[in-house]
């Protein structure tokens, strides 16, 4: 067996390794990460949901962030301007006889060059000085009743933790799109977070369900010191890590409810998210190509050959790349996930491939506005 041969069997091997820990990290989420919802003294709490656009059943989506399981919150959405069709949405919503602490708002503070960095300050300029825990989602999430009490336990039980932050799963797949999607996030996205969990500790937070203590995150400078950024989610759990407390992973998981979209969009999406994750974490993109068994397996296969070697080395990563997917769609209660991960070796071909995308490149497309991304994380709107 050649050198070249034996170096791509350790990669193929390691990458297999790597999965089965990830799906070990899974179960360990599944048994152990329970919070605890007992007791009445809970803190005034406030949803903040900055909108853009008339997004897929977005009336469902914002709706089922109202009537929480939980004592005090409220909830503001907020848009640019209210021309805009989420704006419509949200009234519709808080007009609905839903609740009663719900309300929408237009308009932007500041000049900088993340769009929903504006729109969330003009929203926080309208919350209740009462509030002590601020929560913040992405406009496609959909959440349950006992959400709240779930994502703020973290922070009520543990006086060391100043955020939590939530994985997702995804739902309502119709779409070549929206498969890739959801392979995207549960066979890569995923395993990535459970792992970094149980054995580090996170500093950076997920956009899909933040939440933050008021006075922790004012210390940290607030809104204001993340305008530039592309990656407002990371750099709010960032500033809250270095600003000296902890940022923990809760027990629930959102839902986000996926469209039907093209391939063109899918991939412009991803790239996206590929190169945000470079320009946050350069060094960890770099070797987290490491992690693509089934990309590994198929080199090995190559240089070994088509024996009883290269056969089982291919044969193996496959088997145990989907086992290892449905393991971790089971423990984050993905049941459509765990019928996906069969798919889960071919994702990592493909996933490989946008990997090199986001490996290069310094222009991105958010919302259809296009932006220049600068190496500590800024970005600049291109005229």
């Amino acid at each position: 067996m050649s050198s070249t041969a034996v170096i791509l069997l350790i990669l193929a091997v390691g990458a297999n390794i790597y999965h089965i820990l990830a799906a070990f990290c899974g179960i360990l989420f599944r048994l152990r990460q329970k919070s605890d919802l007992t007791g009445n003294n809970w803190p005034k709490a406030a949803c903040l949901k900055p909108l853009c656009g008339n997004d897929f059943e977005a009336f469902l989506n914002l709706k089922s962030f109202l009537n929480r399981d939980y004592p005090d919150y409220e909830v503001i959405f907020g848009t640019a301007n209210k021309e805009d069709a989420a704006y419509q949405i949200a009234c519709a919503v808080c007009n609905g006889n839903y609740t009663g602490h719900a309300k929408a708002v237009s308009g932007e503070i500041g000049k900088g060059a993340n769009r929903k960095v504006r729109n969330l300050r003009n929203i926080y300029a309208n919350l209740s000085p009462a509030v002590e825990i601020i929560v913040l989602s992405d406009s496609d999430t959909r959440v349950t009743k006992s959400y709240l009490k779930n994502i703020i336990a973290p922070i009520q039980n543990d006086p060391t933790v100043g955020a939590a932050t939530s994985i997702y799963k995804i739902e309502g797949v119709s779409s070549l799109g929206g498969l890739l999607e959801a392979l995207a996030v549960e066979a890569t996205f995923v395993p990535g977070v459970l792992v970094v969990a149980t054995f580090s500790d996170l500093k950076y937070a997920f956009g899909a369900s933040i939440a933050v203590k008021h006075s922790d995150f004012l210390r940290a400078g607030g809104f204001a010191t993340i305008e530039d950024y592309l990656a407002d989610d990371y750099q709010i759990g960032n500033i809250i890590y270095n600003g000296g407390k902890r940022v923990a992973l809760s027990s629930y998981v959102v839902s986000i409810v996926v469209p039907k979209q093209s391939l063109k969009n899918t991939f412009a999406h991803l790239t996206r998210w590929n190169r945000t994750i470079r320009i946050c974490e350069p060094t960890g993109y770099l070797f987290s190509i490491i992690c693509y068994c089934t990309f590994w397996a198929v080199a090995a296969f190559a240089a070994i050959g088509a024996n009883q070697i290269g056969w089982t080395v291919l044969g193996g990563s496959c088997i145990i790349r989907s086992l290892t997917a449905a393991v971790i769609a089971a423990s984050i209660g993905s049941e459509k996930g765990i019928m996906r991960a069969i798919l889960a070796p071919a994702w990592d071909l493909l996933s490989a491939l946008i990997w090199l995308a986001g490996l290069f490149g310094n222009e991105v497309t958010w919302r259809g506005v296009k932006y220049t991304l600068f190496s500590d994380g800024r970005m600049s709107e291109i005229e």
